[in-house]
């Protein structure tokens, strides 16, 4: 899935796409970042027919708290602090479409 950021007449919006063509949408009309990223763990979560271990949805890293007491607790270097599911990694904007209508309705 690629995240694509876009714009209309109501505003900007996120939405995410087919990897393979940014135009196939398989998710709705996002209105911020922090509900593309939830729809996606929701999404992915679903998709997945194994006996989940997980007992949260939520990633215990994004907690400042908690995260502090797991660095504390560990004293070797991590090569993935952000997690290894794709759903613990910080979640960025593959396809901007902004820009580019931007300087068209300019």
């Amino acid at each position: 899935m690629r995240l694509v950021k876009d714009i209309d007449k109501k505003g900007i919006f996120f939405y995410w796409s087919n990897p393979y063509s940014s135009d196939v949408r398989i998710s709705p009309r996002l209105p911020c970042i922090e509900l593309a990223k939830e729809w996606r763990d929701k999404h992915l979560f679903s998709l997945y027919k194994g006996d989940e271990r997980r007992r949260s949805h939520i990633d215990r890293r994004l907690d400042k708290t908690k995260r502090k007491q797991v660095d504390k607790a560990l004293f070797y270097y991590r090569q993935r602090p952000e997690g290894r599911r794709s759903t613990d990694k910080p979640l960025t904007v593959d396809i901007d479409l902004v820009a580019d209508k931007v300087q068209l309705y300019s």
